[in-house]
């Protein structure tokens, strides 16, 4: 058990740095660059990421998993729609229905 766990770790892990490192052209690679350099990101808060990527043990994967279905428990969502459409969805839903509150009358501009 432990040893398949290390394994489904260790290629989450190589997951997320080959998101981070993945190979671009010359077009994205640019583009990234500006938003870097737009985002303050530097190379030495890149390199953090990788190393703090790479040193994540399981008990802090499994402590983190735990922090998110906390989390999801008291979760919410939102969304604009029509109200038809938001009264579809509410008709097709397998976990609501969701709440539904009007924002402005349809003769309103």
């Amino acid at each position: 058990y432990q040893r398949r766990v290390h394994g489904t770790l260790t290629k989450a892990i190589i997951g997320a740095i080959g998101q981070v490192d993945q190979p671009s052209s010359t077009r994205q690679l640019g583009y990234a660059s500006l938003m870097q350099h737009l985002k303050g990101i530097t190379d030495e808060y890149r390199q953090t990421r990788r190393n703090e990527l790479l040193s994540t043990t399981p008990k802090q994967f499994k402590e983190f998993g735990e922090k998110l279905n906390e989390a999801w428990k008291s979760s919410t969502a939102s969304a604009l729609a029509s109200e038809q459409a938001a009264q579809q969805v509410n008709s097709d839903i397998k976990h609501g229905p969701f709440k539904l509150e009007k924002l402005m009358d349809s003769g309103s501009s």
